[in-house]
């Protein structure tokens, strides 16, 4: 039980913490809160509740909370569902979709990489610095050598997906 409100203490102060920061300490909010919350759970039962069963409890609590975040805020399906069903009839059209969702994505993560100093901007150009050139070397180097070639479920060969058939009424 102890487990469970402290899991539930977590959520709440996770989801606080969020809107307060509009989301911009997002590793720092799940990790830190999960450090303080656990400290303090595990202060407050004592000898009552062995350590290793609040530990397991609280930890399943915080990988569901985290999953959950991943898929409902993050998942760029569900943002596609979610701009799809808000759209007055007949519905948005490929190109619609991808200005309302993947082009503000896109320009909110270029500007982070020239804010950090990976890339710049000259004329709406963009070009990566010395430290973007190696990074980006870096990754494509561990993506060949853990055989990460594929980009998911974009990068796989999509011949065999077919389009959905009209139908013939």
């Amino acid at each position: 039980m102890v487990s469970a409100i402290s899991g539930a203490i977590y959520l709440a102060v996770v989801v606080i913490l969020l809107r307060i920061t509009h989301q911009t300490h997002i590793l720092l909010i799940f990790t830190g809160s999960a450090i303080v919350v656990f400290a303090a759970g595990v202060a407050s039962v004592g000898g009552f509740v062995p350590f290793w069963y609040f530990s397991s409890y609280f930890g399943a609590a915080v990988v569901a909370i985290v999953f959950i975040y991943g898929v409902v805020l993050k998942s760029l399906s569900v943002k596609m569902l979610a701009a799809i069903g808000s759209a007055p009839l007949p519905g948005l059209t490929l190109d619609e979709l991808a200005a309302v969702i993947t082009l503000p994505a896109y320009a909110d993560r270029a500007a982070l990489l020239v804010e950090k100093g990976f890339a710049t901007v000259v004329d709406g150009h963009y070009s990566t610095t010395k430290i973007g050139s190696q990074t980006a070397e870096r990754a494509r180097f561990w993506r060949r050598k853990l055989y990460l070639e594929s980009e998911g479920l974009y990068g796989l060969d999509q011949s065999h997906m077919h389009s959905p058939k009209k139908s013939d009424g």
